[in-house]
Order: C-alpha cells, then sequence, then structure tokens
C-alpha cells in the first residue's frame, strides 16, 4: 500500500533544492523507468497490477503495486503511465 510519507517524498522531489539535497529523482513512464534502471539504482517503484504482470521490474530497494488512483495522487502527470519510480543520482 502506498503511504504518505511515499506521496509526500515524491511530491518534494518535484522541486529541485530537494532533489539535490536529497540526491533522487522522479522518472514516470514504463519505457524511462526501464532505461534508467540500467544506470540508476531504483529506490521505489510504484506500479499497477497491469504494469508489472507486462514488465519485469527493475530491481528496486521497495516495489509497490498501486491503484491507477493512488499512482495518479503520486504523479504530476495528469493521466499518469502505470508506472513511477525514485532513483539516486
Amino acid at each position: 500500500m502506498l503511504s504518505k510519507n511515499n506521496v509526500k517524498l515524491i511530491a518534494s522531489l518535484s522541486r529541485k533544492k530537494t532533489r539535490d539535497e536529497l540526491s533522487l529523482f522522479v522518472a514516470e513512464g514504463g519505457k524511462l523507468v526501464l532505461d534508467l534502471s540500467g544506470a540508476f539504482r531504483c529506490r521505489l517503484l510504484l506500479g499497477t497490477k497491469e504494469w508489472l504482470s507486462e514488465h519485469t521490474p527493475p530491481e528496486a530497494g521497495e516495489i509497490i503495486e498501486v491503484t491507477e488512483n493512488e499512482l495518479s495522487k503520486a504523479s504530476s502527470q495528469k493521466t499518469p503511465q502505470g508506472v513511477l519510480a525514485v532513483f539516486e543520482k
């Protein structure tokens, strides 16, 4: 289940100052998340049941299956694309 703390963390990463302080950044969308997983360590991955069943998720510190509604709360996009990840810089 997606915690309020995870939603707050993801929202805080929209600010450059916070991204720099925590050395973290957010990536959204299947292709981008899968491409970045080869170059950066994934700390948190949020994926819908459909996305997780269709793809092999990258190795992550924590993988959380979320509903579309939960993902939209964490996402900065109007229409989330099934997956969101927090990577370490």
